[in-house]
């Protein structure tokens, strides 16, 4: 039986298209709505022109920048998704998102563990119905 949607809507930022299949189609089995977003240029553009209508941000952290950032700001490409993050959040301050992402380093980790509206997850050891229930409790509060 498919589920209503629920109105919430979700900007899903990751290059990995083959990471993501199973999370979106588990989301939207759940009944939101899941806008995917494969560069920071476009999910850039999209937020900005959308974000009265988003409820949460899921974003892998790992990708290339892109135009919106310089080599130099994200590490030669490998922490685009912070500085997506830190752009984002100077506009929505208030906005849930959920890092879903392959970096292994701690200290990674820790900085967004320690961030207000935020939830650190690695995608190996995240199966799609926990990442369900992380978003299910991120737009319930």
């Amino acid at each position: 039986m498919e589920k209503k949607p629920t109105g919430k809507k979700i900007l899903f930022v990751d290059d990995e298209i083959r990471w993501t299949t199973t999370y979106v189609e588990e989301l939207q089995a759940e009944g939101y709505e899941v806008h995917q977003v494969t560069n920071v240029d476009n999910a850039l553009q999209f937020f900005q022109k959308n974000r009265h209508y988003i409820a949460l941000l899921i974003l892998d952290l790992m990708m290339p920048p892109g135009s919106s950032f310089t080599n130099e700001e994200t590490h030669i490409g490998m922490r685009t998704g912070v500085c997506f993050y830190d752009t984002i959040r100077q506009m929505a301050p208030k906005l849930y998102v959920i890092i879903l992402t392959n970096v292994s380093d701690e200290k990674v980790k820790e900085r967004f563990d320690q961030e207000r509206y935020c939830t650190f997850l690695r995608k190996p050891e995240t199966f799609p119905y926990e990442l369900a229930e992380q978003v299910r409790a991120a737009v319930k509060g």
